[in-house]
């Protein structure tokens, strides 16, 4: 948490979530075989990065989320969605849009 920037790299064969700060790197890879991961769909190759400041936002929702849906689009805005069941027979769903940062 103490790093500024998150990197996001989708390829056919897996996500790449990767920070660095001085301390070092930190890289965790999820294949797109994985059981975590239902649907897995990719037009072309993203790379982006985001204020990890801004993405801890669209991660609150994930303790009590069902399912949780990651989407970037080709201007690489990052989109989370989570799906949370409600005290009813459905569902609700909270959206977090993420613009990428600059680059330098």
């Amino acid at each position: 948490m103490s790093c500024d920037v998150l990197k996001l790299e989708i390829i056919q064969q897996k996500i790449v979530f990767s920070t660095e700060n001085i301390f070092g790197d930190s890289d965790i890879s999820i294949k797109s075989c994985s059981k975590m991961i239902e649907n897995y769909h990719v037009l072309a190759p993203i790379s982006a990065k985001y204020r990890l400041s801004l993405v801890k936002h669209g991660l609150k929702s994930l303790s009590f989320s069902v399912k949780v849906s990651v989407r970037v689009d080709s201007r690489d805005i990052l989109c989370i969605q989570h799906m949370v069941q409600t005290d009813g027979e459905g569902n609700a769903y909270t959206e977090f849009y993420c613009v990428p940062d600059k680059e330098d």
